[in-house]
């Protein structure tokens, strides 16, 4: 069989999905792969003796996923309309969103 990079993308997966002990169920779920290519691809290379990437070739590097702590971040602009309502925008509005605002609140107590 051709090493391909479509070939070499699957037999890589195929080989994660091993390392990681998972079903091809469940690995397709948890990244977001087709299980039909999944199982197709499974099969096509298991009919043709398998094609196993060498070291250099793995495009799959170990990753440890831990939890930042949120970054609180200033806001750009703060409009205070009354005791109760308080607008936090990220950037500053345009003046015709204010005028727009300014417009819809007028009346209203």
């Amino acid at each position: 069989m051709k090493n391909s990079k479509g070939v070499q993308f699957w037999t890589e997966h195929l080989a994660s999905a091993k390392r990681e002990g998972l079903s091809l169920m469940a690995y397709s779920g948890k990244y977001g792969l087709s299980i039909k290519t999944l199982y197709h691809w499974s099969s096509k290379l298991k009919k043709a003796g398998g094609v196993k990437p060498t070291p250099s070739d793995s495009q799959f590097v170990a990753l440890r996923v831990s939890q930042a702590p949120p970054i609180k971040a200033e806001p750009g602009c703060v409009l205070v309309l009354n005791a109760a309502v308080r607008l936090e925008l990220q950037s500053l509005p345009s003046t015709q969103w204010l005028a727009s605002l300014t417009q819809s609140l007028q009346g209203v107590r």
